[in-house]
């Protein structure tokens, strides 16, 4: 009687896993990328701000606030992402 010992594909199992995420992702993007809008159609860009507007710090929240909206208020008026 020989004893025989399992082979392995060479490959470890969570190389394997690390493959399949990375493809969703990248197939997750593309979709996003590629779902574009319609030509002709406005596509609005969104703008997010990370600052204290409560609290102790809401003093400096609330001008990161303001300077927010005054380069938002410069951009669209120049016209630049029309």
């Amino acid at each position: 009687m020989s004893k025989r010992t399992s082979q392995t594909t060479g490959l470890p199992k969570n190389f394997l896993i690390v493959v399949v995420i990375a493809l969703i992702v990248i197939g997750g993007a593309l979709y996003y990328t590629l779902s574009g809008t319609v030509a002709g159609q406005e596509k609005i860009i969104k703008i997010g701000l990370i600052a204290p507007l409560t609290g102790p710090l809401s003093y400096g929240g609330n001008d990161m606030k303001q300077g927010a909206l005054l380069a938002v208020e410069e951009i669209n008026s120049q016209g630049v992402l029309r």
